[in-house]
């Protein structure tokens, strides 16, 4: 029998050595729940010994040493190497800065100077701090684990109650969000990487275009905004990388539940998406060697997801949820085609920005005119590469629920260009397996000269109106 010596000097046969190598590219739902669970407790640890409420210019200071404290350690347990560090430890600290400087020159130059309170933006961003500051001040009072649902008028609030931790050790400053959406969206960065790695086994070159683009991508990039939805799509980053770490059936449908628990966490809708996504993705590819237990495996996860799905839709019954869902779905065909156009590239054409003396909340929407530049250079892509990627095989669970991300996005009459985003950035394994990143980063620069020109010749024709104005 052939030996072989480890980097140790221990000798090992061919079996040892498979098995081995079978454990390196191997992740168990359980190895995994229990390396995220040490991330919240070093969390939880690094909050209490970093705290620090004196002024908005300390608590920035060690709220953002504490999540790169958290952002090395994450990146370590769950990535399993050193490799990757630099790289998201990196990503995490130009979101910071981006953030930071762009608060400071747009929205209040003189943060450290004051309170470090909410600065006047809308309504939306005044709701969600008051919201957080609301949960932190009860669980100061009542405990960490505190929770009210019906202490603030918004729908699905238990993100906003999990935000409001950090906020009880680093006090009621608005920039303690920029930390907080720097790691999160590098935590879907990792639960991309980490599907994309050990369920479909890309190759390292792969892996490092799809860690560049998902942690840097646009969407994600001003991290100082006021909003929960890099959270939200944190979470349904877990529940995905739940259902595919689940080797056993039985095992994966456990997650299947925990994982529709943490989609509903950020939208009613989207546990809906999940269970379609789910068997749509096991009726196409489920490849057991023997047909007829394949057959029952199909047929038993048809009838798990008929039970289950009238549980989510009573659960979303409720009254604040029926008033969001109202508008879902609700919209003129007559109209469709502008919609979805604006809804991939997002506003436009680009002068909202220019506004933001008047207007600070609009200097918030530069990050939406790069993300429409890289939905609109992905879908090219796709056109042109098509035969490459219209593949049964390529009809997984990931990829399935970005595209109903995408299209839930495009047919909500709220029209908020990120519900798209970010069903672009769970296709972005798709698009990188069959591209290299240098020919993706080709057709982005020649959309964005293209955007630009357009742009102008709009702002000649219709002057300051947005497209969105021509069906109100």
């Amino acid at each position: 029998m052939e030996k072989h010596i480890t980097r140790n000097g221990i000798m090992i046969n061919n079996g040892q050595l498979s098995t081995l190598m079978n454990r390196k590219l191997s992740y168990s739902v359980w190895e995994y729940i229990l390396r995220l669970s040490t991330v919240a407790l070093l969390a939880l640890i690094s909050f209490v010994l970093l705290s620090n409420k004196t002024n908005a210019l300390n608590s920035f200071i060690w709220s953002s040493i504490a999540f790169l404290i958290i952002t090395i350690f994450s990146t370590l347990i769950l990535l399993k190497s050193p490799k990757w560090l630099w790289l998201f430890v990196s990503a995490y600290l130009i979101k910071l800065t981006i953030g930071l400087v762009h608060y400071l020159y747009f929205i209040d130059p003189l943060y450290f100077e004051s309170s470090g309170g909410y600065k006047a933006l809308t309504y939306e961003f005044e709701s969600v701090f008051d919201g957080i500051i609301t949960f932190a001040n009860l669980k100061l009072d009542h405990g960490i684990f505190y929770f009210e649902s019906s202490v603030i008028e918004a729908s699905h609030p238990e993100i906003l109650s999990l935000i409001s931790i950090p906020f009880m050790f680093f006090g009621d400053y608005v920039l303690t969000i920029s930390p907080i959406n720097s790691f999160f969206s590098l935590l879907i960065s990792i639960n991309i990487f980490l599907i994309s790695k050990y369920k479909y086994k890309f190759s390292d070159k792969t892996l490092k275009y799809i860690a560049l683009v998902t942690a840097f991508f646009p969407i994600t990039l001003l991290s100082s905004l006021l909003w929960r939805d890099v959270v939200g799509i944190s979470f349904m980053s877990i529940g995905l990388t739940l259902i595919y770490f689940a080797k056993r059936s039985v095992t994966q449908y456990l997650m299947l539940i925990v994982a529709c628990y943490l989609f509903y966490l950020h939208r009613s809708i989207y546990p809906i998406l999940l269970l379609l996504a789910y068997v749509i993705d096991i009726v196409l590819n489920q490849n057991n060697k023997r047909k007829g237990i394949d057959l029952l495996y199909r047929i038993l996860t048809i009838v798990f997801v008929i039970v289950l799905l009238p549980l989510i839709i009573n659960l979303a019954n409720t009254e604040a949820n029926e008033s969001m869902a109202g508008g879902i779905f609700n919209f003129n065909i007559l109209i469709l085609p502008v919609k979805i156009l604006l809804g991939i590239i997002g506003p436009f054409p680009w002068i909202n920005f220019l506004l933001y003396e008047s207007i600070p909340a609009y200097a918030y929407q530069l990050q939406d005119y790069f993300q429409g530049t890289f939905n609109i250079a992905f879908v090219i892509c796709f056109i042109l590469f098509r035969k490459k990627y219209f593949k049964k095989e390529n009809l997984n669970l990931l990829n399935l629920m970005g595209l109903f991300l995408i299209i839930s996005g495009l047919f909500n009459s709220f029209m908020h260009m990120p519900y798209v985003a970010f069903g672009f950035m769970f296709l972005t394994p798709l698009l990188l397996t069959e591209i290299n990143l240098s020919k993706f980063k080709k057709i982005y620069i020649y959309s964005f000269i293209a955007l630009v020109l357009l742009n102008l010749i709009i702002i000649v024709v219709i002057g300051n109106l947005g497209i969105s104005s021509l069906w109100k």
